[in-house]
């Protein structure tokens, strides 16, 4: 790490560049300690994470567990003395004080005067949601940013969740295009500029959203378009509470969805035709849930549309196999893909088929379609 600091009279800075990458820890600390933040430049941070630890490391107000509700809180109900309920309850009380302590955070971005290939922003479950982090994700526009995560700790309190909200600068400035990997997890999503342009250089898209929207405003519309407008994606993962309509996925490599899809025409043949040259798919629980999978025939009339030639890591997650529909549906996934090399998959416990016998024969009949590669095939059953 390159570090320069001081300015002459005019204001422009000294060419004084000190390395202390190779530096003890120890030491490089106490350097950073007694050099003034607003004098300090970082030459070179490409990879720049902000996570809890970051925060309550240069944060100086953290909110504590304190409050007389808590008193009558048992052992046994650990829930409801989590520092979240605390923050959900008291943001405004503590707002003020941590808007002071997050300006340090302003200060810090600004002291970077290289390029940041890689930004990381994992919200601590304790910060207020009226911290506006807008100027945060403007500070990375201009820096060719290439990998972008912005995200929430985990468990943090679900009433925080449906604050969240990711700046609409993300998808209106141009800084962001270079971007080749995107993640987005519990975030809602802002209205789409009628300038957006896509992501001309994006190949990861991962997005996990929490929350239903309807209208125009749906989150899997900002999807489907944010989708459509990036021409070189490659791998995608969606889980989010609508259903969606995929398209322009020509390229997609892996796919993983935790989504109903929402497909027109003939479904089963719009599905696997947007889908040429997919080498990894993993169907999650929601998307056997997806209404159009209870209109396929039995496995004997259904109408192949064509081959998933690359496909060669299936996993089906958390499937409910128990009617002649996804059966069939997955007999289509098998036939399709000769280069299967690895097939995955977990039948949810359902209540007509609790007795292991029954679940046996539902996978005996399905596994009866299997295409085996080679002799060296191994099915393995868990229980």
């Amino acid at each position: 790490m390159a570090l320069t600091a001081g300015s002459n009279e005019d204001g422009c800075n000294n060419v004084s560049v000190v390395m202390i990458s190779h530096l003890p820890p120890d030491v490089t600390e106490r350097i950073l300690e007694c050099l003034p933040l607003k004098d300090a430049k970082w030459a070179l941070l490409p990879q720049l994470i902000l996570d809890p630890d970051f925060f309550s490391t240069v944060l100086q107000y953290r909110p504590p567990c304190e409050d007389p509700y808590f008193d009558d809180c048992s052992d046994d109900d650990s829930d409801c003395c989590d520092d979240d309920c605390y923050l959900y309850e008291h943001a405004c009380e503590i707002s003020e004080e941590m808007f002071a302590d997050s300006k340090l955070v302003d200060n810090m971005l600004l002291c970077d005067v290289g390029p940041t290939h890689k930004f990381v922003l994992c919200i601590p479950h304790w910060f207020p949601t009226n911290v506006d982090i807008s100027c945060w994700i403007q500070f990375v526009s201009g820096k060719f940013v290439q990998e972008f995560t912005i995200r929430p700790e985990q468990n943090t309190y679900f009433g925080l969740l449906q604050m969240r909200k990711v700046p609409s600068c993300m998808f209106s400035c141009v800084g962001f295009d270079r971007l080749t990997h995107l993640t987005l997890i519990k975030f809602r999503l802002p209205s789409l500029p009628p300038t957006f342009r896509g992501f001309q250089c994006l190949v990861s898209l991962q997005v996990h959203l929490l929350f239903m929207t309807y209208g125009e405003a749906r989150e899997a519309n900002k999807i489907e378009i944010s989708v459509s407008k990036s021409p070189l994606l490659e791998s995608l993962d969606l889980e989010i509470q609508e259903c969606i309509c995929l398209k322009e996925t020509n390229k997609i490599k892996t796919l993983t969805l935790k989504v109903a899809l929402r497909q027109k025409r003939d479904p089963i043949m719009e599905f696997f035709t947007c889908l040429p040259n997919v080498e990894k798919l993993v169907l999650d629980y929601k998307f056997w849930l997806t209404d159009w999978l209870n209109e396929i025939g039995p496995p004997q009339k259904v109408k192949l549309p064509g081959q998933l030639r690359q496909l060669r890591d299936l996993t089906c997650d958390r499937v409910i196999l128990i009617d002649q529909a996804r059966i069939s549906f997955m007999y289509c996934l098998l036939k399709m893909a000769p280069k299967l090399q690895k097939f995955y998959i977990h039948v949810m416990i359902i209540e007509a088929a609790k007795e292991d016998e029954d679940k046996l024969n539902i996978v005996k009949e399905l596994l009866q379609y299997y295409p085996r590669a080679s002799a060296d095939t191994k099915i393995i059953f868990k229980t």
